[in-house]
């Protein structure tokens, strides 16, 4: 007697793929800021200064307009298939299993910059007090980092709302102390390079601002 094939069925709060819906609306909201405010702003605000002058704060209002308008279709696709891995089964079920494995592979080769977080991490450590080794302080970073993931997404979730509240503060001192000492007549010119120049750091800074989009690898792991 034929039997017809029934979906695995799932009881309440796991998913398809056993993974525990853990993580909570405010910490995915915490994974996205720490995604955008990071290591890409630090890092890359100084080279679009040399590419636009002055006009770096367009260049992230233009940067950021844009992450948005790409970001509308992660998050109609994440509604509509809350799942984990998103980057690689949005691409290979709508499209091709190829495409799929392609995105996937640029997406594993992007994680190189990793390295380069830690190594300016350890940098930053040992100006402060060069006990600190600027390679292993990068290495115990990153390993750090890597364990907390592995011990689940919600940890990693809690770890991230922890340190998005260091950085409002770090950066809130920052801009109240440094503020004060800004010296206006000093102001690098706006748009010295014209319009390419600007163009050219929003499209760099479209890097600093777009990883909230990584929230959509999370979807078979959230609540809600």
């Amino acid at each position: 007697m034929a039997t017809t094939a029934q979906a695995p069925q799932t009881h309440v709060g796991v998913n398809q793929d056993n993974l525990k819906r853990t993580i909570t609306t405010p910490q995915a909201t915490g994974v996205a800021f720490n995604q955008i405010v990071g290591g890409g702003i630090v890092s890359l605000t100084g080279v679009a200064i040399a590419m636009t002058g002055g006009g770096v704060p367009i260049a992230f209002i233009i940067a950021a307009l844009s992450i948005i308008i790409v970001s509308l279709p992660y998050a109609a696709i994440g509604s509509a298939m809350p799942v984990t891995g998103g980057g690689y089964t949005y691409a290979s079920r709508l499209l091709h299993p190829i495409v799929g494995y392609a995105n996937m592979f640029v997406m594993v080769l992007a994680q190189a910059r990793l390295g380069i977080y830690g190594i300016a991490a350890g940098q930053y450590m040992n100006s402060l007090n060069p006990w600190f080794d600027p390679t292993v302080t990068a290495v115990v970073l990153i390993s750090f980092f890597f364990v907390a993931n592995l011990l689940g997404a919600a940890i990693g979730a809690r770890l991230g709302l922890v340190m998005s509240a260091l950085m409002l503060v770090g950066f809130g001192l920052f801009i109240v102390v440094g503020l004060s000492q800004v010296d206006w007549v000093n102001y690098p010119p706006v748009m010295p390079e014209g319009l390419p120049g600007l163009l050219q750091a929003a499209a760099l800074l479209t890097f600093a601002t777009g990883g909230a989009t990584v929230v959509v690898e999370l979807g078979g792991e959230m609540k809600h």
